[in-house]
């Protein structure tokens, strides 16, 4: 009886090792096809987008700024000039921390005004894409890592009180903590 057991373990051995092995070779086959695809273009630069809000293309420090961020800024905004004040203001731009808390703020606040604007027009299409933007601004990197507000209050207080009518705390924050250039 001895004997047939350690045939079969080592039959299953080699077939385990087999499927294995296969595993691997199917992985490396598949890891290859995927960085050879040639369908797989690089990204083009964020520098060949425009502006939102102009017809031009994107300079390179707002694109920076875009990338910081990781999602755009309203259209309408001046972002080649504001986004252009920090940069010249800030030595290291784009990866000195300062600028990165300056864009944020920027960001956060252009967003802000463009909620502002949607709620005072009525426009819902606007609204919603402000809103959806600023629910996302806690979840951001550059945010997580260069900004503190675990209960997140800023949100509670400035934005949650525009969904049911009330404009006031988020006129405040405008007018207390952004640039009054920001105008949508």
């Amino acid at each position: 009886m001895r004997g047939p057991r350690p045939r079969r373990r080592a039959l299953v051995l080699t077939l385990v090792s087999a499927v294995v092995l296969g595993c691997a070779v199917a992985g490396v086959a598949v890891a290859a096809v995927l960085v050879a695809a040639p369908d797989d273009e690089p990204a083009a630069a964020p520098t060949s987008a425009p502006t939102p809000g102009s017809t031009g293309p994107m300079s390179p420090d707002v694109a920076a700024a875009v990338e910081i961020m990781g999602a755009p800024f309203p259209t309408g905004l001046d972002a080649e000039r504001l986004v252009g004040e920090i940069a010249a203001k800030t030595e290291g731009w784009p990866t000195n921390p300062y600028g990165e808390s300056e864009v944020s703020g920027l960001w956060r606040c252009a967003w802000e005004a463009e909620l502002l604007a949607a709620a005072e027009t009525d426009d819902a299409g606007r609204f919603v894409d402000a809103t959806e933007h600023l629910s996302g601004f806690y979840d951001m990197p550059v945010v997580r890592r260069l900004h503190s507000d675990p209960e997140r209050l800023w949100f509670a207080t400035v934005i949650e009180p525009v969904r049911e009518g009330d404009l006031a705390p988020l006129r405040e924050e405008l007018e207390v903590n952004c640039d009054p250039d920001i105008v949508l």
